[in-house]
């Protein structure tokens, strides 16, 4: 997102003219990962592909309420239906949370 890439050019000292070169996209990436690792651990998660993956697309603090049931805000919720696939955005709240967790841990399951 350039919003957020503005703030981490921003925190890094790089002009945000040129937050797109490979080598400043490599950097901000890099603080950024090591802020969700650092925030993961703090809210005692376990890091690994998945809770990374969770905490990029939820931030932190959204992809903690998801793993300890939180009630979700309806900020919360509709970041989780526009990061599913549209057969299942119309999941009903209830189950949403965790439809949502087990797409996505299918996924990287998958992977390995």
């Amino acid at each position: 997102m350039p919003s957020t890439a503005k703030a981490y050019a921003k925190k890094l000292g790089i002009p945000y003219s040129k937050w797109k070169q490979p080598k400043n996209q490599d950097r901000i990436f890099q603080a950024i990962l090591a802020d969700n690792i650092r925030a993961l651990k703090k809210r005692g998660i376990k890091i690994n592909a998945f809770t990374l993956y969770g905490a990029h697309q939820q931030g932190a603090g959204g992809f903690s309420a998801i793993m300890k049931n939180r009630k979700l805000t309806r900020q919360l919720e509709r970041n989780l239906r526009h990061n599913l696939p549209g057969k299942l955005r119309k999941t009903h709240r209830s189950k949403l949370r965790t439809v949502w967790k087990n797409y996505w841990k299918k996924k990287f399951v998958a992977i390995r």
